[in-house]
């Protein structure tokens, strides 16, 4: 047998050897086992990356209100239950990198198709995962919405009753003071005074000339009596209707030809008094006004007659 091998025979191919198919398949093994600890890195980076949104979800809802706690614990409750699953597929996964290892003539395309399912059934877990979430959020939007309308409501509420409450305290307030006004009003007139509207009337027991009569009433607070009106006129007749002495008033004038005044300065309404008896002579005292019997009088002021002495009435003040 010719044991010699020219050029040729050396070009030729050399068939594969059992050992080389078995390297070559280990590799094959390698690189999905490569693949599938990649898949996993990005697979935990994706959990860490919804833990993390959901941590901050639960921080925002604990921070919200109480009231969304038993909705946080909730889902959280459902969180562990998907990372129990979750590690439950990685567990699968490592079964399954022992399984492709252990079996090496599993071809790459299966495994593709096997990964491919893999993904796509996490996926759909993310995206249930993600909705749940999505309608956690929501629902608790919605119940923070509610409870600031109510808490707007209540404060409103509140304003208005703090209102009424401050309203009714004034009211009270006022209600105690007339009260006390009441309970310390004597009268709107002093002892012994007659009291007609607005004004208090004395008629004095002593007589008196007019200036007398005047600083006695001064003395009183008060002023001679002035008349004002025809109600003011019949009602000073029909007090001195009983007496048959004169009583001065307030009206005067110095000279003979001087127009009559008030105690106040303020003149005489012609039409309410007519002036009897008024005296030709005219005397350095000036001439003064009184009334007797129902009539009007005029005559020196030196002489001496009872007085009436007029202030005003003291009466409760309508609040």
């Amino acid at each position: 047998m010719n044991l010699e091998m020219t050029f040729d025979d050396k070009m030729k191919p050399v068939n594969e050897q059992p050992d080389q198919k078995l390297c070559h398949k280990k590799a094959k093994v390698l690189q999905v086992s490569d693949l599938l600890k990649q898949y996993q890195a990005n697979l935990t980076r994706q959990e860490h990356t919804i833990e993390g949104q959901i941590l901050a979800q639960q921080q925002t809802a604990n921070a919200s209100q109480q009231k969304l706690k038993e909705t946080i614990d909730t889902l959280t409750w459902e969180l562990k239950e998907k990372t129990k699953e979750q590690e439950g597929l990685l567990q699968q996964n490592l079964n399954l990198q022992k399984a492709l290892q252990r079996a090496a003539n599993f071809s790459v395309l299966q495994v593709s198709d096997l990964l491919r399912k893999y993904q796509a059934n996490l996926t759909h877990q993310e995206r249930i995962l993600e909705r749940q979430i999505l309608a956690q959020q929501q629902a608790a939007n919605a119940s923070q919405q509610k409870l600031k309308e109510t808490i707007d409501t209540l404060t409103w509420e509140l304003k208005e009753k703090t209102k009424d409450q401050e309203e009714l305290l004034q009211q009270n307030l006022n209600l105690q003071k007339a009260l006390q006004k009441v309970a310390n009003f004597s009268g709107p007139c002093p002892q012994d005074w007659l009291w007609h509207k607005e004004n208090c009337y004395l008629f004095s027991s002593a007589q008196s000339y007019w200036a007398k009569s005047q600083e006695n009433c001064r003395a009183l607070d008060a002023q001679l009596l002035q008349i004002n009106s025809i109600d003011n006129l019949n009602f000073i007749l029909q007090a001195t209707s009983h007496s048959t002495s004169p009583f001065w008033m307030g009206l005067h004038r110095k000279k003979k030809n001087d127009p009559w005044l008030w105690e106040n300065g303020s003149p005489l309404r012609p039409h309410l008094l007519k002036i009897r008896g008024i005296p030709s002579q005219a005397h350095p005292s000036g001439t003064c006004v009184y009334i007797q019997e129902g009539g009007i009088f005029a005559d020196h002021c030196i002489l001496n007659a009872f007085s009436i002495c007029e202030k005003q009435a003291q009466l409760l003040p309508t609040e």
